[in-house]
């Protein structure tokens, strides 16, 4: 099967017919709205929202389910990555980066406030060749 997500601002809409008038994203609480999507390599899909949570697709059941994490992002979650060990890693606009290990379940942050970071703004992850 074949999954194709889009979540489009109503702001940027040119149509009307395009929009949904600031319809609810089935699964996500009302007024949070999905920041961030990433399908990694067990083809899960991860939602990252408005608020700092943090949603993974169940295909089987074709909806979203919350993602419990020990530790409660305080922003909104700006990109999502899976490394090569599989360890996804959550950038966000204000709360430093974040790393999850969904096998042992061990959560990580980095941020200003613990010296990991210079600043607590991250817009985008990339992972280098090595």
């Amino acid at each position: 099967a074949f999954f194709f997500f889009v979540f489009v601002q109503p702001e940027t809409c040119r149509s009307q017919d395009a929009c949904c008038d600031d319809q609810p994203v089935p699964g996500l609480p009302d007024g949070e709205g999905p920041s961030a999507v990433f399908c990694d390599s067990g083809k899960i899909v991860w939602v990252g929202t408005s608020a700092g949570n943090l949603f993974r697709f169940n295909r089987l059941e074709d909806a979203l389910a919350p993602v419990e994490l020990p530790l409660r992002i305080s922003a909104p979650v700006s990109c999502i990555l899976e490394d090569r060990g599989h360890v996804i890693w959550i950038g966000t606009l204000g709360d430093g980066l974040w790393s999850l290990n969904p096998r042992s379940g061990v959560q990580r942050h980095w941020c200003v406030e613990n010296g990991g970071l210079k600043h607590d703004l991250v817009r985008s992850l990339a992972q280098d060749s090595r």
